[in-house]
């Protein structure tokens, strides 16, 4: 059996927790506020109190599961997240008002003390997922409140965002292509950040792209991103994700730990154990989606073992 290696991996209330500060993280742009950190405000202040709207009900996996992935996002960030049924809240998680809008959420914290921020899910969208792909798109939107733009509009990105293919991309969309365009082509460098890391094509924050689409005409069009692409569909926060959540709200967790992390015995982070030394791949009759999933270490062991055997590594 010939293995390839395939590593799968957008407020009332809002003025006693915010703000301003320029710290590290993937991409966070200059005009984000974030929110206050815990290891600088009392409880209190550094509590974001988020209310979940009865509209996502229809998605009841999700809904009763959001709790739990936002408890993901306070492991590695120093800020508290509470949830309320009635009074006043500073984040509400709500259906999007209409099928046709994109599942969104707005960058960081809002600056005026009288707006609630909002994230809203696509439930029509969404009732189509897996769970796990639910939960995708759930973290995907959290990462924005927590102030992260969108990874693959890094200066450094692989793809080829070329004007063919972000014509092909942005077809369908509510936006009119020329805006969906220009949005893609406009990327974010160090000079227009508060901090970037180095590109992570595993982030969740990155969009999932496929390799073909279907044209106007109706057939099927390849699309060529480059040779470094592959397909993937990003369900967990990456390595480089949790960094960057704990390098921007420090004090809950340190970067060591979070590189060391084990549950059960299992690696977390595999792909990054082993993306320095082995191409993209794995695939035979199935696809290995490694990245952030648990494995047992002796599954590990027995994976590098087959790899070595088609690429010598350090």
């Amino acid at each position: 059996m010939i293995l390839k290696i395939f590593l799968i991996t957008t407020f009332c209330y809002i003025s006693s927790i915010l703000i301003s500060n320029t710290a590290k993280a993937a991409i966070i742009p200059k005009n984000v506020t974030l929110w206050k950190n815990c290891s600088d405000y009392n409880e209190e202040e550094c509590t974001i109190k988020y209310k979940i709207d009865d509209g996502l009900t229809l998605l009841p996996e999700l809904y009763r599961d959001i709790p739990k992935h936002i408890k993901e996002i306070e492991t590695y960030a120093n800020v508290k997240f509470l949830k309320v049924e009635s009074g006043q809240f500073n984040l509400k998680i709500s259906a999007t008002p209409h099928e046709n809008m994109f599942s969104n959420a707005p960058l960081g914290a809002h600056r005026k003390s009288s707006v609630v921020s909002n994230v809203y899910l696509n439930v029509k969208q969404l009732s189509g997922y897996t769970k796990s792909n639910q939960k995708g798109v759930f973290l995907h939107e959290m990462m924005h409140v927590m102030g992260f733009h969108h990874e693959h509009l890094h200066f450094e990105r692989h793809m080829n965002f070329s004007e063919e293919n972000t014509r092909l991309l942005c077809r369908g969309t509510e936006d009119f292509i020329l805006k969906c365009q220009t949005s893609l082509n406009n990327t974010y460098n160090h000079g227009s950040s508060l901090y970037i890391s180095d590109y992570d094509f595993e982030s969740i924050t990155h969009y999932n792209y496929r390799n073909h689409y279907v044209g106007e005409d109706g057939e099927i069009v390849k699309v060529d991103w480059g040779p470094d692409f592959y397909e993937t569909v990003r369900t967990e926060l990456s390595l480089q994700d949790k960094i960057a959540l704990a390098e921007n709200y420090p004090g809950k967790i340190t970067i060591e730990e979070i590189k060391n992390q084990r549950q059960s015995g299992c690696y977390i982070d595999l792909v990054y154990e082993i993306k320095d030394c082995y191409s993209i791949f794995i695939k035979d009759d199935f696809i290995h989606e490694l990245g952030n999933k648990c494995y047992p270490a002796s599954y590990i062991e027995k994976l590098k073992a087959q790899m070595k055997t088609f690429k010598s590594c350090n």
